[in-house]
C-alpha cells in the first residue's frame, strides 16, 4: 500500500464513508433540540395557537387583465375568470383554492403559463383552459398568469397577490398608530 493509499483510507469506516464527516455530538443535540422544537411549532400551528404569519390564513386577490399584445384585428377574445376549487364563493372576496380559467372564441388554441415563486406550470387547450389549484403562499407572494391565443396572437397577463383575511384593516391601523406615536429622530 502506498502512502497515498493509506491517507486515502484514513478515517474510512464501514462501508467507506468518512468518520470525519460526521457532526460533532455538541452539533448533533443541536440539530435534534432544533427538530424537536419544529415538531412543537408545527403542532401548535395545527392546533391554531400559532401567531406568525405562516399560520394566517391569506387569500388570493387577483388583478384586471393587461393586454400584453393585441390580437392581429384590434378584438379582444381572452378572458380569465377565478373561482374556488370547491365551487363555494370566495370567503371576503378573497380565494383560498383558486382554479383559474382562461377562455377565447370556440375552436382558438390557447396556452397558459402559472408562475409563482417555484411554481411554474403550463396549460393549452381550444377554447377553454382551466389550471389545477394555485398554490396558496404567504402573506404578500406574488404571482402571474400569461395567456395567448394563438390564433389571433392576443396576449393577456393577469397577477395577484396572497393577503391575510381580514387582516389589512388591522394591519393598517396598527401602522398608523405606530407612526403617530414614533419618538422624533427615530
Amino acid at each position: 500500500m502506498s502512502g497515498r493509499d493509506r491517507q486515502a483510507s484514513r478515517g474510512q469506516g464501514q462501508g467507506g464513508r468518512d468518520r470525519s464527516q460526521r457532526p460533532p455530538p455538541q452539533a448533533q443535540a443541536a440539530q435534534q433540540q432544533r427538530a424537536a422544537d419544529n415538531r412543537a411549532r408545527q403542532q401548535r400551528a395545527a392546533a391554531g395557537s400559532e401567531t406568525d404569519q405562516q399560520a394566517k390564513p391569506s387569500g388570493m386577490k387577483l388583478s384586471e387583465p393587461v393586454v400584453k399584445a393585441a390580437a392581429a384585428d384590434g378584438a379582444r377574445n381572452l378572458a380569465v375568470g377565478m373561482q374556488e376549487a370547491s365551487g363555494e364563493p370566495p370567503q371576503n372576496g378573497l380565494y383560498q383554492f383558486p382554479v383559474l380559467i382562461v377562455t377565447s372564441l370556440a375552436g382558438h388554441r390557447i396556452e397558459a403559463e402559472v408562475q409563482q415563486g417555484s411554481f411554474n406550470d403550463a396549460y393549452s387547450g381550444t377554447g377553454q383552459v382551466q389550471t389545477a389549484i394555485i398554490p396558496s403562499g404567504p402573506h404578500g407572494m406574488e404571482g402571474r398568469l400569461r395567456a395567448r391565443d394563438l390564433d389571433t396572437g392576443e396576449e393577456i397577463e393577469v397577477t395577484w397577490d396572497w393577503v391575510w383575511f381580514g387582516g389589512m384593516l388591522l394591519q393598517w391601523l396598527v401602522s398608523l398608530v405606530k407612526m403617530l406615536f414614533r419618538r422624533p429622530g427615530r
